[in-house]
């Protein structure tokens, strides 16, 4: 019952935010599949309706691994949404998310053979992990990529995106394969996440 009534309040802020235009319809949203946490505490400008997260969003509930085959980013409405699309290696389930704010002064993100640090565009940065999941096949000889986009993503119409950056995949501390990604923000906003199936995708929501 939780998680029907959030995919009814997600397609009512997405309705909202976008004057009734646009979105998916009816019978995708009805395959959500895990709700944000409740650490819900931000106001959005741009829609003062949408509630978010400033610190940390985890999910909760089933997950199944998947490989990344896409990602997209830009405005929809009064929000800007990052989404990531899956190709399961489950049952169709989505894989599972952690979304949260990080100090980068501390601990800057890092890439390359070796990883070292990297730039990010932008004041306030959300990291993404998705597991489990994957970029490439290792099943598959030479380990091909699943997810042919770019590095980073191009997008039209934004609030405040100032780039979305794919990091190269890692292994969570319990030693799930994660995909992963950073998002670079003009400030800190509220966020929210949710996790849908019909195709599996995780869907992070920026006021």
């Amino acid at each position: 019952m939780r998680i029907r009534g959030l995919v009814v309040v997600l397609a009512l802020v997405l309705a909202a935010c976008s004057g009734g235009s646009g979105g998916s319809d009816d019978a995708t949203r009805a395959t959500t599949t895990s709700a944000p946490s409740p650490t819900l505490t931000g106001a959005s400008d741009l829609c003062p309706w949408f509630r978010g997260a400033t610190t940390q969003l985890t999910s909760t509930g089933p997950t199944a691994p998947g490989f990344l085959t896409d990602a997209t980013a830009g405005a929809q409405g009064c929000l800007d949404v990052v989404t990531f699309t899956f190709q399961t290696r489950g049952d169709g389930t989505p894989p599972g998310y952690t979304v949260g704010y990080r100090n980068v002064q501390i601990d800057p993100f890092k890439d390359g053979d070796p990883p070292s640090p990297i730039d990010v565009p932008g004041s306030a940065f959300l990291e993404v992990t998705v597991s489990p999941g994957l970029s490439s096949d290792p099943s598959v000889e030479g380990n091909p990529p699943t997810y042919l986009g770019n590095l980073s993503l191009q997008y039209g119409d934004q609030h405040h995106l100032e780039i979305v950056r794919e990091l190269p995949d890692f292994k969570t501390p319990d030693g799930q394969d994660a995909v992963h990604w950073v998002i670079g923000l003009d400030e800190q906003r509220p966020f929210r996440v949710d996790r849908a199936a019909n195709p599996p995708r995780v869907m992070i929501l920026i006021g």
